[in-house]
C-alpha cells in the first residue's frame, strides 16, 4: 500500500512542524493516565471489599461502555470536530476519575465504569481519527506509530507507573495524579495543531446527518478487503485480551513458574507487539492484502500451538515472542487499511474500535469457556483454527495482479 485512496478527502489540516513527535507523546500520554487507572482501579475496588466477580464486572462494565459510544463517538467526531470531542473525552474521564475517588461501595464504581467506559471511546475515536487524517502527511511507514505510542502508555508504562505510586500513595492520591494525567495530554492536542472543523457542518439536522452517518457506514462497509480487516482487528484484540488474561495463570498454576516469571512472559508478546507496529509498516506496504495476512497468520498461529503444547520455559518465552510479532503485523494490516478509507476519518475509527472492542470483550469470555472445559493451557490452541479461517478466506479469493510495478496497492488488493 503505497498511499491513501485517491477518492479521500484531502488531509489540509494545518499541521506545526514536528506534529509527529507531539503527537506519539500525546498517544503515550493518553495511554499512561488509562493504564495507571486500569491498574488501580480493581486494587481499589478490592480495598472495598469487593468479590472478584465484582472486579470483573468493573471491567466488564467499562467494556459495554465503550462498545454502546463507539458508533455514536465516530458521529460526534465527525459532526463537531476531533479535537473538541478530545477535549469533551478527556473531561468525562476526569468527572469519571472523580467519582471514582468518592465511591464507597463496588456497585457504585460498576455503574461509573459504564460512562468511564463510553468517555473513554470518545477520547480515543478522536485520537484515531486525528491520527488518520493526518496520515498522508506523516507517511504510511508510520501507520503503526501511533497504536504502538497507545499501547507503550496502555500496557507498559501505566501499569508500572501505578505500581510505582501504590507503593507510597494512597488511593486517593493516585485517583488525583491520574486526573492530572488525564488533563496533561488536551496541551499536547493543541500544540499538534489542525484538528480543526470538520469537513462538513451537517446542515441538514440532526437526523438527517444520523441516517447520513448510517449509510456513510454501509458503504464504508462494502470497500474492499474491509470486512476481513474487520475480522481481523477483532480476531487480534480476542487474542490479546484473552493472552493477556489466562498466560500468567498457566504459567505459575500449571507450569510452576513464579509470579516474577510469568509477568516477563506476559510482558515479552506486549513488548514485541509494541516494537512490530513501529518498525513494520514499510514491510507492509510493500506487501500484497494476501501475502501480508498470509504471513502474520504463519506467524501467530505455531506462536499459539507452542503456548498450549511447549512445555520448556525457553519455548514459551520463544513462542511469546513471535506471537507478538505475528500480532503485530496483523494489527499494521488492519491500521493500513483503516488509513487509506475514504470518507470521514470518525466513522472509520468507529468500526474499527468496535470490531476490537468486540474482540476485548469475547476472547476472554470464549477463552474462559475452554479453561473450564479442557484446561488453562488449552486456551491458546483452541484460536489457531480462527487463524486458519482468516488464512483461507483470503486464499479464496483471486488475487489480482497490479498494473505495474512496485508494490501492490494493500487498500485495493484482495
Amino acid at each position: 500500500m503505497d498511499r491513501p485512496s485517491s477518492h479521500a478527502p484531502a488531509a489540509d489540516m494545518p499541521l506545526r512542524r514536528g506534529a509527529l513527535p507531539i503527537f506519539l507523546l500525546l498517544s503515550a500520554g493518553t495511554g499512561i493516565s488509562v493504564g495507571v487507572l486500569s491498574l488501580s482501579l480493581p486494587l481499589f475496588a478490592l480495598s472495598l471489599s469487593a468479590t472478584p466477580a465484582e472486579v470483573g464486572l468493573i471491567r466488564g462494565a467499562a467494556g459495554i461502555g465503550l462498545l454502546c459510544a463507539v458508533l455514536p463517538a465516530g458521529f460526534l467526531v465527525d459532526r463537531f470536530g476531533s479535537r473538541t470531542m478530545f477535549y469533551a473525552g478527556s473531561l468525562g474521564m476526569v468527572l469519571c476519575v472523580a467519582a471514582y475517588r468518592f465511591s464507597t461501595v463496588p456497585a457504585a464504581l460498576i455503574a461509573i465504569a459504564v460512562f468511564e467506559g463510553g468517555f473513554r471511546c470518545l477520547a480515543f475515536n478522536a485520537l484515531t481519527a486525528t491520527f488518520l487524517q493526518a496520515l498522508p502527511r506523516f507517511g504510511m511507514k508510520t501507520v503503526g506509530w501511533s497504536k504502538g505510542a497507545l499501547s507503550l502508555g496502555l500496557s507498559f508504562l501505566g501499569p508500572l507507573l501505578a505500581g510505582a505510586l501504590l507503593g507510597v500513595a494512597t488511593f486517593h492520591t493516585v485517583f488525583t495524579a491520574v486526573i492530572v494525567m488525564t488533563l496533561a495530554p488536551n496541551v499536547l492536542m493543541t500544540l499538534v495543531g489542525g484538528a480543526g472543523p470538520p469537513p462538513r457542518a451537517g446542515t441538514g439536522g440532526a437526523l438527517a446527518s444520523v441516517l447520513s452517518h448510517g449509510g456513510e457506514i454501509a458503504a464504508l462497509l462494502r470497500q474492499p478487503n474491509v470486512a476481513a480487516c474487520l475480522g481481523a482487528e477483532a480476531l487480534v484484540a480476542a487474542t490479546f485480551s484473552a493472552f493477556g488474561t489466562f498466560i500468567v495463570v498457566a504459567a505459575v498454576s500449571v507450569l510452576g513458574m513464579t509470579p516474577m516469571t510469568a509477568s516477563v512472559l506476559a510482558a515479552t508478546e506486549g513488548a514485541t507487539f509494541i516494537a512490530t507496529v513501529f518498525v513494520a509498516g514499510g514491510l507492509i506496504q510493500r506487501l500484497s492484502h494476501r501475502s501480508a495476512v498470509l504471513i502474520g497468520v504463519g506467524i501467530a498461529a505455531p506462536s499459539l500451538a507452542s503456548l498450549s503444547w511447549g512445555g520448556a520455559v525457553p519455548v514459551l518465552f520463544a513462542a511469546a515472542l513471535t506471537l507478538g510479532w505475528g500480532l503485530g503485523l496483523l494489527s499494521l494490516i488492519t491500521t493500513s487499511r483503516a488509513g487509506t478509507l475514504p470518507g470521514e476519518k470518525g466513522k472509520v475509527a468507529s468500526l474499527f474500535m468496535a470490531a476490537a472492542g468486540i474482540g476485548i470483550a469475547i476472547g476472554p469470555a470464549f477463552g474462559g469457556t475452554v479453561a473450564a472445559w479442557f484446561g488453562v493451557r488449552a486456551v491458546f490452541v483452541t484460536f489457531v483454527p480462527l487463524y486458519l479461517l482468516l488464512a483461507a478466506s483470503v486464499l479464496g479469493r483471486v488475487q489480482k495482479r497490479p498494473s505495474g510495478g512496485g508494490a501492490i496497492n494493500l487498500a485495493k488488493q484482495p
